[in-house]
C-alpha cells in the first residue's frame, strides 16, 4: 500500500457531472471520494476531442506526465497517476 495521499485531481469542464455515463474524470472524482479521498480538484481547459484548441492550456500536464489528457491525480509525495483506470485502481488499493 502506498503511504502517499492524493493532493490534486486534475479533471477536464465536465468534473462530476457525468460520472454515472462512464466519463473518466467524473469517474475519478467518485472513486476517490469513494475511498475517503477529498483531493483538491483543478479543472483544466478544453476537452480531449478538440485537442488542436488545447494549445499553452495543459503545459502543467504535459510536465507531470508527458501527455496532455485528464484525469491527472497528483499525489502527495508528488507523484503522478494519469488515466481514470489507474486512478481507480489506485483508490481502491488505498481506501482509508
Amino acid at each position: 500500500m502506498n503511504s502517499a495521499k492524493p493532493a490534486k485531481l486534475y479533471v477536464c469542464g465536465k468534473r462530476e457531472a457525468a460520472a454515472s455515463l462512464g466519463h473518466p474524470c467524473g469517474r475519478a472524482i467518485v472513486s476517490l471520494r469513494n475511498a475517503g479521498f477529498e483531493p483538491e480538484i483543478e479543472t483544466v481547459a478544453w476537452y480531449r476531442a478538440l485537442p488542436w484548441t488545447r494549445s499553452g492550456k495543459r503545459d502543467e500536464i504535459r510536465e507531470l506526465t508527458g501527455q496532455e489528457n485528464v484525469p491527472v491525480l497528483i499525489l502527495s509525495d508528488g507523484s503522478a497517476i494519469a488515466g481514470s483506470g489507474r486512478i481507480i485502481k489506485w483508490a481502491k488499493a488505498n481506501q482509508t
